[in-house]
């Protein structure tokens, strides 16, 4: 059956970059570099994982169901961005790389499997306590008509995971099934994207690659940016909390709502 015409109030999506490393990678990173280079408005994963727009969630569980979507679907959730950062991105390079030729694509790297998997197996319990137990307490008290939904795009991303094998009931693989997966990845990419549309990037190298790359002249005077390392990611963390307080219903007492927030302070510290 042939597909039916976009939407006529969808407007075409112009992303310019999508990062397709994994998490730990440096995504935090680059989105601040790009930023400053470019001044591009960027898609990460916090911004997906706390948007109030079901329709966006639902495409993004319809992708990860379907394995892609339609071009105008990708349009309806990607066009108000320059720039493509993190999961769920990074399940998704090869569809996008179809629906966007213009677009260049950056492969964030560590030193090496153990340097990466040292800072990674410290999100793999935090984020998953978080995502799974105390984000899903918060949401079916203050947003009980989105719990499924949400619930089901944090699912999707976590079975997806690096550390987590598919099909698998066990939540976490093992060390040495992590990294290969982490490996993988980086062939699987080297191997899918043209090497002209491709830089594969460790961001301590710092400005020089990325600004050859992106065929910017003359490099920023200011240091390159570092964001989300473990101190940052914990407050991330916190400010993502105090997002879904900040949307809760009329009602919920102010005594209530401080037992909630000592006891994730005090849970997550």
């Amino acid at each position: 059956m042939a597909e039916s015409g976009p939407p006529p109030d969808v407007r075409p999506a112009e992303i310019q970059v999508i990062g397709c490393g994994l998490a730990r990678t440096g995504s935090r990173s680059l989105q601040a570099a790009l930023e400053e280079l470019r001044n591009l408005k960027c898609l990460h994963f916090f911004e997906i994982s706390l948007t109030r727009d079901t329709e966006d969630l639902k495409l993004w569980c319809k992708a990860f169901k379907e394995g892609d979507l339609a071009k105008h679907e990708w349009d309806r959730l990607l066009n108000r961005y320059d720039a493509l950062l993190d999961q769920p991105i990074v399940n998704f390079y090869p569809q996008l790389a179809r629906h966007y030729p213009r677009a260049k694509f950056i492969l964030t790297v560590r030193d090496n499997p153990e340097v990466w998997y040292h800072s990674y197996s410290f999100i793999i319990s935090y984020s998953y306590r978080f995502m799974y137990r105390t984000a899903m307490e918060i949401v079916s008290l203050f947003f009980h008509r989105d719990k499924d939904l949400l619930y089901n795009f944090l699912y999707s991303i976590h079975s997806h995971a690096p550390h987590k094998a598919p099909n698998s009931k066990v939540e976490f693989s093992g060390k040495d099934y992590t990294m290969k997966r982490y490996l993988k990845h980086i062939d699987d990419v080297q191997n899918t994207i043209p090497s002209d549309r491709l830089l594969v990037y460790n961001v301590k190298e710092g400005w020089a690659p990325l600004c050859k790359f992106l065929d910017i002249p003359q490099l920023p005077q200011t240091p390159f940016p570092r964001k989300n390392d473990q101190n940052e990611f914990q407050e991330m963390f916190y400010n993502a909390f105090a997002k879904y307080i900040q949307f809760a219903r009329y009602g919920i007492s102010a005594l209530f709502l401080g037992a909630v927030t000592t006891t994730f302070i005090y849970t997550f510290s």
